[in-house]
């Protein structure tokens, strides 16, 4: 039946809530399976197959539903249209060739070809204006076995419908095939005497007002929809046609099954305390969603029966009944577990009387923006019968092997039957997060409910009570040496330096100093240090610029017992001052040029250039260092403006730099180029590793590391071995770069890239060079690197990972729990390593260095790092972004992180840095600056709105940044950092959107826009959604964009283009967009008919009345 044809039609009225949600997003998401229900079973034994058929019509003669179809287009809103007739054509195929044992169904799962035809069959689209939605089709699997597949969708038919048509569907086959037996004609033939139309009166009758009061009084508070951590956000794919085709959800489907012993005892503690198998079911989600989530509140979907017991038989009614609604659940400290469970199930009894609303009306309760959904997890409890057999025991044909199957739009859905076995089957969509983080997903929640089978009545503190322990990845806990056996620094160099006497040590320009230089200059010093200059175990500050001395410098205040505070003459004096006193700095040795800089009466100053060396009378200082004594102290920028000090001692050192040596193979007839700052603590490593293995240094002037070329030359003309540097200074190097150079050449460098995120697009300019490459990690705090992973290529981003010697990783949530794999948190770093704490700052050092608590293990002492990351399934970690980098932007959770990698994936894009600009008064924004590849020459104007095009594709249009700027190079804090905070306050100008409609088109959509959303006013870059548009809005738009302009745009533009501006901009580029420029006719004799049936329903129900 066609709802077009105006003679076949029985009925009209409207959907109910629940049906406008599946329609708008069976129309969305075409071909991708969504609310198709599949429903197959076997029949075993002598089938009749003319009777087989015949049952099948004779449902669909006697049910409204089944014969139901939909019309949208060119009505005020969505219409389900009744046929007095359709006809059903069973597809049959024959697989008897293909030998499938008929036990095999019990697991469907492992017949391959029957996986992948449900698979094609469930992404074949329904045509919602031509009943019946639905299919049959019969394998043929043996002359007595038949495989019967029920395709239909959701729009028709709830679950508790199934049960009731499945039973007809038996009675109506057995009188078919056997005429002898009496036929109870009123069970199976004419119409029912409950249509559906009865429940949609019923819909229509109810009070708004007060069910709306109800919603917004139990969500309050609730502002954002519950986050998943292995959840992905959803991205729009960037089409060249002008087809429906949004990145189709790719599904999956695991299975689990309670043991039998657990499944009874579930039952039974349930039906001591009267709860129902659906409450605990609930409870268990919501303990797992809790530490997903990583709150004590979260709101998940769950399906109510809508069946209210106001309609007269309700529970024999067939038909799309329920409705999905928001479920709050607080995990209440305070209460014992069965109290909150009764608590819980009370929650959903007092919605009762308000199951029936939309979801979008709900939802304009409360302050979660209408283009951000509820929620993004469902939970179905389906508790009705599906018999395996309903046929009496003489019958010729038994039924068996019975499956349901379907297919939500949520990223999560979650379906649970009761049984002898509970049955949990969780869908998700494969596109969005990890296969293999789902199946820990779902273990976990057989473990809760496996838990709560056997819980007592004992005080629930949190969620993980109930939820699993975790234990940490081997993948996370470095090598385990003998630290007893590890040398200070300067000890491991004076043995360096009795071996290689003669060698250089230093390379700095034309000046060389050997090993037995440096070894007897840095001695004298130490030996001033102790007895001219009366030092203890004390800071002594080096403010020098890079040179010889200043590593003769180090050595001495290492050498004399004191541990050394790296200062940069480029620093303002202000701040040298500042980390002077903090510091406690006993003195600071200095040339006569940068003496003034921290000149002070509390401050002892050691000028290098008259201090006189013939005055020392030994040439060996004092040994006073134990591995706990501190080598160095050196500050790192502090949230507050005021640096912060931190202290590293001699055995974290020495591990470093033990682990770094075995890591990279580094040896001792190596070169390696120091290019970092003093001041900044990775400048450390590049002094000492070589010194202490006997290798040489090579040093440069502060002005030439600002000379890529230099550099470029510098390493291949010394032959270096080893270089480490920031991304901003590979950058800046790879850019003099020599292309001839990008081929394998005879020495086998060795590059460290740390200090920030490594962009895959450097990662990859690095490896054709031909040099093996490490991604180092760690901060200052737990002494300069943490982790050494080697990059290989064909990397989407760059995972961190590989924990140095006696190094652990830990992943933690909020409260210092380990997170479930795949779930965002906070690394946390143990080991030798760690820092101390603070320099005279306390508090700071209870907040950064915490006790973690583990599975089957002593409390463990972490540096809390700030840095958000993921573990991925191959036991490393993905980077993501600082912890302060998240950012909430108009409801949305967004990783500033996530944005530039994907300004970052575009070829062209060299580097990318997204921040949040604030333009006061409450109004903030998303602004992107990014580098330009060399051989990129489109004007930065059309480059722009091909990045935009390239973003849509990645990110969701929440995300997408209001602003973007090309920069030939970013700002670089002292550290050689990007500079984020100067990039945050610089604006991109941007166009307000009060600006009115400039163009006719403008114009013409505007009107439609004020039509949609009930509003006066609509400026070009206002937001549909942020107006209050939802997707049951979008239908209506799209239909009057169609019937007032003759421009038939898909669904997905409104979600890709959402301002009118850029929707306007959308239609004037796409030139396949079809216009109906002659469909006014049509449209108006579609309504006529429309109109006219309205009427005729009118005047039948007058007659009838």
């Amino acid at each position: 039946m066609n709802a077009e044809d105006g003679q076949q039609i029985l009925d009209l009225y409207p959907l109910s809530p629940v049906q406008q949600g599946m329609l708008f997003h069976g129309l969305l998401e075409q071909h991708a399976g969504v609310y198709v229900v599949q429903v197959s079973f076997s029949l075993i034994g002598d089938l009749n197959q003319d009777a087989f058929e015949s049952a099948w019509n004779q449902l669909i003669h006697r049910h409204d539903p089944l014969r139901t179809a939909f019309v949208w287009e060119q009505v005020d809103q969505p219409l389900q249209v009744v046929g007095k007739k359709a006809a059903l054509t069973i597809n049959k195929l024959d697989w008897e060739s293909k030998n499938i044992e008929k036990d095999r169904f019990k697991n469907p799962e492992t017949i391959p070809d029957y996986q992948e035809w449900l698979s094609i069959d469930r992404m074949r689209e329904f045509n919602f204006s031509s009943a019946p939605l639905m299919r049959v089709t019969q394998f043929r699997i043996a002359e007595d076995h038949h495989r019967v597949v029920w395709t239909y969708h959701h729009l028709l038919l709830d679950g508790w419908s199934l049960p009731l048509l499945l039973k007809e569907w038996i009675t109506a086959y057995q009188i078919q095939s056997q005429t002898s037996l009496p036929k109870p004609e009123s069970a199976i033939s004419g119409r029912s005497l409950h249509p559906f139309r009865d429940y949609i009166t019923w819909l229509q009758s109810q009070d708004d007002v007060k069910a709306k009061r109800f919603w917004k009084s139990y969500l309050e508070g609730f502002t954002s929809s519950t986050p998943i951590g292995i959840l992905r956000p959803p991205t729009l794919a960037t089409h060249s046609d002008n087809q429906q085709s949004q990145e189709t959800p790719k599904s999956q489907t695991l299975r689990r099954s309670l043991a039998p012993e657990t499944s009874q005892k579930l039952t039974e503690f349930a039906q001591r305390h009267r709860l129902t198998l659906s409450t605990l079911i609930q409870a268990a989600w919501a303990i797992l969603l809790s530490r997903y989530a990583d709150q004590d509140e979260v709101v998940f979907g769950v399906a109510r029966s809508g069946r209210p017991a106001d309609l007269t038989q309700i529970e024999n009614r067939v038909g799309m009944h329920i409705n999905t609604l928001p479920l709050r659940v607080c995990l209440n400290r305070k209460k014992s577990p069965v109290a909150w469970l009764q608590d819980l199930q009370a929650h959903g009894e007092r919605q009762q009387p308000f199951e029936w609303m939309a979801l979008t009306d709900i939802q304009s309760q409360t302050d979660v923006p209408r283009n951000q959904p509820l929620f993004e997890s469902v939970v179905i409890f389906e508790n009705y019968p599906v018999e395996s057999n309903h046929l009496p025991d003489d019958a010729k044909l038994s039924i068996a092997h019975v499956n349901v199957d379907e297919k939500t739009h949520y990223p999560f859905a979650l379906f649970a039957s009761g049984g002898e076995e509970i049955e949990l089957c969780l869908h998700f969509q494969l596109n969005r997060c990890d296969k293999h983080d789902v199946e820990c997903m779902i273990d976990f929640l057989n473990s809760i409910l496996t838990r709560l089978a056997n819980l007592g009545d004992l005080p629930v503190e949190d969620s993980s009570s109930l939820f699993p322990a975790l234990r940490r990845p081997t993948e996370f806990e470095g090598p385990t040496t003998i630290t007893s056996q590890l040398e200070c620094a300067h000890q491991s160099f004076t043995r360096a330096a009795r071996i290689h006497g003669d060698k250089s040590a230093i390379e700095c320009g034309e000046q060389i100093l050997t090993y037995q230089e440096l070894d007897q200059q840095s001695s004298k010093l130490a030996v001033a240090l102790q007895n001219d200059f009366k030092v203890g175990k004390e800071a002594i500050g080096i403010l020098l610029p890079r040179s010889p001395e200043m590593v003769i410098a180090m050595l001495a205040i290492l050498k004399a017992g004191c541990h050394f505070v790296p200062l940069d003459p480029s620093h303002p004096k202000d701040r040298l001052i500042d980390i002077a006193k903090d510091g406690d700095l006993r003195a600071v040795i200095t040339l006569t040029s940068t003496r003034h800089l921290v000149e002070s009466e509390s401050i002892e100053i050691i000028d290098f250039e008259t201090w006189d060396a013939s005055a020392v009378y030994s040439s060996e200082p004092q040994e006073r260092v134990s591995p706990s004594d501190l080598a160095y102290l050196i500050f790192t920028s502090g949230t507050t403006g005021r640096p912060k000090g931190v202290p590293i001692t001699h055995l974290s050192l020495a591990n470093l730099l033990q682990s770094i040596e075995s890591r990279i193979e580094f040896k001792q007839d190596q070169c390696l180029l120091s290019l970092t700052t003093f001041a900044f603590d990775i400048a450390t490593l590049e002094l000492l590793l070589p010194l202490t293995r006997g290798a040489t240094l090579v040093l440069t002037d502060d002005q030439k590391l600002k000379d890529g070329g230099h550099l470029v030359d510098l390493i291949n003309e010394r032959d270096i071995d080893v270089v480490q540097a920031t991304p901003a200074a590979w950058r800046m190097i790879m850019s003099c770069w020599p292309h001839e150079h990008h081929k394998q050449d005879d020495r086998k460098r060795t590059f460290l890239c740390g200090g920030e995120a490594l962009p895959v697009s450097l990662a990859d300019e690095l490896l054709k060079t031909g040099s093996t490459i490490w991604n180092v990690y760690g901060p200052t705090e737990t002494t300069i690197w943490s982790g050494a992973l080697r990059i290989d290529g064909n990397k989407e981003s760059m995972p961190i990972g590989g924990p140095l010697d006696n190094t652990s990783f830990h992943i933690v949530d909020s409260k210092l729990r380990p997170v479930p794999p795949g779930v965002p948190g906070e690394l946390c770093i143990g080991g030798i390593g760690l820092s101390p704490g603070y320099h005279q700052r306390p508090d700071l050092t209870r907040e950064r260095f915490v006790q973690l608590d583990e599975a089957d293990s002593n409390p463990i002492r972490v540096y809390r790092t700030g840095d958000s990351v993921r573990q991925t399934p191959d036991g490393l970690m993905e980077f993501l972004g600082r912890m302060d980098s998240q950012i909430k932007l108009r409801g949305h959770r967004i990783e500033l992180g996530e944005i530039e990698t994907a300004m970052e994936s575009h070829g062209e894009v060299e580097e990318a840095v997204a921040v949040l600009h604030d333009f006061g008064e409450g109004e903030q924004c998303i602004q992107v600056f990014y580098r330009r590849s060399r051989n990129s020459e489109e004007p930065e104007e059309t480059f722009n709105t091909d990045l935009r095009r390239h973003l849509s594709g990645k990110l969701p249009a929440y995300m997408l940044p209001a602003g973007m700027r090309e920069l030939d190079r970013f700002p670089i804090t002292p550290n050689g950092k990007t500079d984020r905070k100067t990039l945050s306050s610089m604006r991109i100008t941007r166009a307000s959107s009060g600006i009115p409609p400039q163009t006719q088109l403008e114009r013409d959509l505007a009107k439609v826009w004020k039509r949609v959303l009930k509003t006066d006013t609509v400026g070009i870059h206002d937001n549909f959604f942020e107006m209050g548009g939802h997707s049951l809005l979008i239908l209506t738009a799209q239909n009057e964009i169609r019937e007032q302009m003759g421009i038939k745009l898909p669904i997905i533009d409104f979600f890709q283009h959402p301002s009118l501006h850029a929707l306007a901009n959308h239609i004037n580029h796409q030139t396949s967009i079809h216009r109906d420029t002659d469909r006014s006719g049509a449209l108006k004799a579609g309504r006529s008919r429309l109109m006219r049936r309205r009427q005729n329903q009118t005047t039948d129900q007058d007659k009838t009345g």
